[in-house]
């Protein structure tokens, strides 16, 4: 059987290390993008609950965040 050996074109860009860890920098970037996205809707939500009469004990226990981020969130901190 023969085999045939490709030789990268001078058009053809083969990513080195470099190009490899710039990938990872936009991925943990726009994870980064997505969780401040996240945060301001989190944050909206949680005055949503409070205007609709939540404490803010009880605001935490049903997100999982303690009552200083609800407290932070709401201005009171």
């Amino acid at each position: 059987m023969l085999e045939k050996t490709v030789a990268a074109t001078e058009e053809e860009v083969v990513p080195g290390p470099r190009d490899d860890a710039s990938s990872g920098n936009d991925e943990v970037e726009q994870e980064l993008e997505n969780y401040g996205r996240y945060r301001a809707g989190r944050d909206d939500l949680i005055r949503r609950a409070d205007a609709n009469g939540l404490s803010e004990a009880r605001i935490a226990r049903l997100m999982g965040h303690s009552r200083n981020t609800i407290r932070k969130a709401l201005g009171r901190a």
